[in-house]
Formats: structure tokens, sequence, C-alpha cells
């Protein structure tokens, strides 16, 4: 591979449910892509394939959301007409677990791979023609491996996976990582508490979500603490990342204020492109556009 030709970098946005990983692309879509998206409209976000956009002159981001639309509208026949039926197999998979868990994490895997791969195929294709100095960042929700080792891993311990079925989905996620597409540069961990997910899962109301409970989010906490902040070698060795764990994880505490967190993300953000040399100093950062209760204010005045 040509090293003089353009670069491609993946960056992973992790956290439990309800921690802002959405809240977070979107803003950042509408700081520099101008796309004008509403945060609180999560269906309109995740029915979008990817979103590209320049976050310096050059340095090209592809933003790809979680595949919700292809979880929760799986066509039962291959014929595609008016009368075609789909299944929402993330609601089968939270209202019955024991049922679903495996068919639910089984193709989540799938789909995930299938985001990452054609990200950075598309790269592999065209990268010969891209100038040097040009640097693309995948930016996506979530990955393989927070999938991996927190809900299957979680599936598992609670017994909604049978040995079996947890044996099949290791080696699948085996395959899926010993290939070139899984790579991950940076994860960035949204640390946010049990308490303060259940709260805002509550407000948001999404349907599919109904049936969660504050032991599962406990849980789904713990299993993360455990593969972003103690990141064990056991874990860590089967993680195909680029560089060293210590290296690999930036961590923002997601129970502050939306605007706040966001803030984080982007210092944080511009100052890993500055330690990896992929954006300079100088660079003049765009405002982060105004929050919902700024613009209240501003049209009171």
């Amino acid at each position: 591979m040509n090293q003089n030709l353009g670069k491609f970098y993946r960056i992973c946005i992790e956290g439990n449910i309800g921690c802002g990983k959405t809240s977070l692309l979107c803003r950042l879509i509408d700081q520099f892509g101008h796309h004008n998206h509403n945060n609180n409209d999560y269906k309109k976000f995740n029915e979008i394939d990817q979103i590209s956009f320049d976050f310096d002159s050059n340095i090209s981001m592809i933003v790809t959301p979680e595949p919700i639309k292809l979880w929760t509208n799986i066509p039962l026949t291959m014929v595609n007409d008016e009368n075609q039926k789909y299944e929402n197999l993330l609601q089968k998979m939270y209202t019955n677990p024991k049922r679903w868990a495996f068919t639910f994490e089984h193709y989540c895997q799938l789909t995930r791979f299938n985001q990452m791969s054609k990200i950075f195929n598309e790269f592999e294709q065209n990268r010969k023609t891209l100038k040097k100095d040009k640097h693309f960042i995948h930016l996506m929700e979530r990955s393989i491996y927070s999938n991996r080792f927190g809900f299957v891993e979680n599936f598992s311990q609670s017994g909604e996976l049978s040995p079996v079925e947890y044996r099949i989905l290791d080696q699948y996620f085996d395959h899926l990582r010993s290939k070139p597409q899984t790579m991950v540069n940076l994860f960035v961990y949204l640390r946010t508490d049990p308490e303060v997910v259940h709260e805002r899962i509550r407000k948001r109301s999404r349907r599919e979500e109904d049936a969660i409970s504050m032991e599962y989010l406990r849980k789904i906490h713990k299993l993360h603490e455990k593969l972003f902040i103690e990141k064990p070698d056991e874990i860590w060795n089967r993680i195909n990342c680029a560089g060293k764990k210590d290296q690999s994880v930036i961590v923002i505490d997601g129970n502050h204020s939306f605007d706040i967190v966001y803030e984080n993300f982007i210092d944080n953000i511009r100052n890993w492109l500055q330690k990896s040399q992929m954006i300079h100093t100088d660079v003049k950062q765009q405002p982060p556009p105004p929050s919902p209760q700024q613009q209240q204010q501003k049209q009171r005045h």
C-alpha cells in the first residue's frame, strides 16, 4: 500500500443507550455540514446511510449512524412491492430477549460490519486519485467491539444466550475482526451514569425502548467500563486497533449538559488530530451552533 496517497482513519462513538451519541453526531453535522438536522428527530438521522462534510481543509469526515432502520424494518420476502411486510427485530429483542437475542446480535454484527466495509472499500477504490495530504475519517456510532464485549456479553451473562449461541457469535466476531475493514483508530466513550441515561430514555419515549430496565442499563454500563476504562488484555488483544490501547480511547463525561459534552468532544477530537499531525493548531475553529435555549433567548430579543 502506497503511504504517499490519501489516508483513512476510523473513530467510533461509544456509550450506553441514551448517552447522547446520536445528538452529538447531529450537532457535528449541523456545524460542519449545514444539513440542519433536528437533534431530537433521531428517526430522520437514523434513516441516513452516510453524510460527508469537510471538518478541515484537508480532513473529510464520513458519518454513519447506527443502522437502526435495518433492525426495525426487515422485509419478510425477497419481493419488494406495496404488499411487503416488515419485522421490527429491535423491538422483538427488547420484548423477548430469550427468544430473539441471538438472532438480533447476529444481524447486528453483520450490519455493523457491512457499514464498516462499505466506507473502507469506497476509500480503497478511490485512494489513488486522492491527494497525499488528504485525510478521510469514518465517524461511526458504536462498533462491532462494543457489540461483542458489551451487548453480546450481557446476554450471555444473563442467560438470554445459550452457551452454543454465545460460542457461535464469538466465532463470527473473530472472523470479522480479522479483516482490515474493522480497523479502528480511536474510540470516544461518552461515560454516563445509568441513572442519567435512564431518565433520558424515559423522556425521549422511543417505542422499542419501553422494555429497557434500570438493571439492564447498569449491566451495560459495567461492561462499557470494563471495555473502555479497565481495558483488560484479554479483550484488547482481540480488538483491531491501529494504536496502543492507552492511546486509543478518549473518555468524555456524558453526565453534563449536551452543550458541554459537545464542546468537550470537539476539543478532544482537535487535540487528537493535532497529535496525529492531521490538523494544524492555527486552524480557525467554527463556533458551535446555538443551543435551543440560546435560540429562544435570541427570538425574545
